[in-house]
């Protein structure tokens, strides 16, 4: 996936407007999807990829998840 790609996936999930992704953010993209997450299991998922303990996920963060997999 090209950097161009993972901007264009990140940009789904974040905020308009913003560069990062929230709890809100991600949990509003999963129901759109039609996954039914917990609140727990989103707060587990930004917990994984915020290395910088921020509460957030950044593009950095995001690219280093996604192409570690």
């Amino acid at each position: 996936m090209t950097e161009e790609e993972l901007r264009q996936v990140f940009d789904i999930f974040a905020f308009e407007g913003t560069d990062y992704i929230t709890t809100v953010s991600l949990k509003r993209v999963m129901t759109t999807l039609g996954e039914k997450l917990t609140n727990e299991e989103i707060n587990a998922m930004i917990k994984e990829a915020d290395t910088d303990k921020d509460g957030k996920i950044s593009f950095e963060e995001f690219k280093r998840v996604v192409t570690s997999e």
